[in-house]
């Protein structure tokens, strides 16, 4: 096997591609089976790259048993294996429907591998079942009875296997309507909504969860809505001051009307204002998890155009959220900061082809209320030692880079032209790839060169053509006679 990996590693691309799919794989595949360790190990990395020089179909058509008998496998490598050259056949344009015409099995074992031992396992077949989701005549086969039949099998075995089975569905709704059709008519989504009512604070964290990746399509919010089940969350999330045990649930209802909120914030903030109440109440909260979670659905309400009218609308308030934003930025813990950063950052970017006289005067509103001296305090940050801190403040730049209003603060700033060329202001490559992004807003803006100048404006056209990672060469030159 060792002589047969350097022979392999010699022959270029398609000098493997031409001769992978001749050869016998019988005693690698016998290794592979063994119970010499390392033998076992050299002949998967073997087989691995010689898969890779076949066409997906290939392999399936020739060697459906020998995968069959690795997804069965007590090895976690060789399920990993086999499972892999099953996602890379159904990945392709006809892959899913050449496994469900002659290879079957396949899919069959991939349900029985949703309750493997290792996660990595079951991970690997939901995508691959998500992959065969995505065509109708995959649709039919895995909803059909027999699959469906084994598929709730697997779901009794353990909580932790009836979640992930939770999680194979709500992905395959996630796919498209008819989708979510069939996953509707199954049964396991009805199920899945039963275990809200059950007294396990965990159980019902978890199926908050899943229902906010449900909501976080637009289909999939419609069912919700439909089906009674948005209302039911929110008359959970009233009973937080009664009921101590809703506290736990908080942050995953909160996160739930927040993707609610991306798609309809107008409808959301119109028909649920206890969640509105809820989340600008959270924001001075002393408890970490749910400031966080607060910050999070603001910044995510407030980065579409629609979102930020919405939230104008709160008047005071808003400002009021704002400005606990500034004050989140400046005091510790350090992850609430950068949450806090980031919010700021989507309350404050607009793309230039939404940008109205009314949503530019709102941004500029909100930057005035982050603090007492809003570009002082951001430009302090992008000097502190902290690299996450630092990329967080130079985002807010970044935001501020394509509206006239905030290129003319920039500009008026002491140093700070001459501070984003400066290169040597950032050691990390997330730094210099975050400063680089500011000077590409810059120069992708059609009001730089009036703001700023036109001689400006060409040195940050200079430094954008030589990327992000340019190093100027300095030459020296040895002097005759220097020691």
């Amino acid at each position: 096997m060792q002589e047969l990996k350097t022979l392999l590693a010699q022959l270029n691309t398609q000098a493997l591609k031409d001769v992978a799919p001749n050869l016998s794989l019988d005693a690698l595949f016998e290794c592979l089976h063994g119970t010499n360790r390392d033998q076992v190990e050299e002949s998967g990395n073997i087989l691995k790259k010689l898969f890779e020089a076949m066409e997906p179909s290939f392999v399936i058509s020739q060697y459906k048993d020998q995968l069959h008998d690795g997804m069965k496998s007590d090895s976690e490598p060789i399920k990993q294996l086999s499972l892999t050259q099953i996602h890379r056949c159904v990945n392709t344009e006809k892959g899913s429907g050449e496994i469900l015409n002659t290879s079957v099995e396949l899919v069959y074992q991939c349900v029985l591998c949703i309750a493997d031992k290792e996660i990595s396992v079951a991970e690997e077949a939901i995508k691959i079942l998500t992959c065969i989701g995505k065509s109708q005549a995959g649709l039919e086969f895995l909803f059909h009875r027999t699959l469906l039949q084994e598929l709730k099998k697997v779901m009794q075995k353990s909580d932790i296997i009836r979640y992930r089975v939770y999680e194979y569905i709500v992905n395959v709704l996630q796919l498209s309507s008819q989708a979510l059709e069939y996953c509707s008519n199954c049964g396991i989504i009805d199920q899945l909504v039963s275990e809200l009512e059950g007294d396990d604070t965990l159980v019902q964290m978890n199926c908050i969860e899943m229902l906010s990746n449900i909501a976080s399509c637009q289909h999939g919010l419609h069912y919700l809505d439909q089906q009674g089940i948005t209302q039911k969350l929110e008359t959970m999330m009233s009973s937080s001051d009664s009921d101590p045990m809703i506290g736990f649930l908080l942050p995953g209802l909160i996160k739930f009307f927040g993707s609610v909120a991306k798609f309809e914030p107008n409808e959301v903030f119109e028909k649920h204002p206890l969640f509105a109440g809820v989340v600008f109440s959270l924001l001075s909260t002393p408890d970490p998890t749910q400031k966080g979670v607060a910050i999070d659905t603001i910044g995510v309400v407030g980065s579409s155009v629609s979102g930020k009218l919405v939230l104008n609308k709160q008047g005071k308030v808003m400002e009021k959220a704002v400005q606990e934003l500034g004050s989140a930025i400046l005091q510790p813990p350090t992850e609430i900061r950068i949450r806090a950063l980031a919010a700021i950052t989507s309350l404050l970017q607009v793309k230039i082809s939404e940008q109205t006289e009314d949503v530019l005067s709102i941004t500029e509103k909100w930057f005035n209320a982050v603090h007492a001296k809003p570009i002082d305090t951001i430009i302090s940050l992008c000097k502190q030692p902290f690299l996450e801190i630092r990329c967080g403040a130079l985002s807010v730049i970044q935001s501020l880079a394509n509206q006239m209003w905030g290129q003319r603060l920039l500009n008026d700033q002491p140093g700070l032209a001459e501070y984003l060329l400066d290169r040597s202001t950032e050691k990390d490559k997330i730094g210099k790839e975050m400063k680089y992004a500011v000077v590409q807003t810059l120069v992708e803006s059609p009001t730089t060169g009036d703001v700023f100048g036109r001689p400006y404006l060409l040195r940050l056209k200079e430094y954008l053509r030589q990327g992000p990672f340019y190093v100027r060469v300095q030459s020296e030159v040895a002097m005759e006679g220097s020691t």
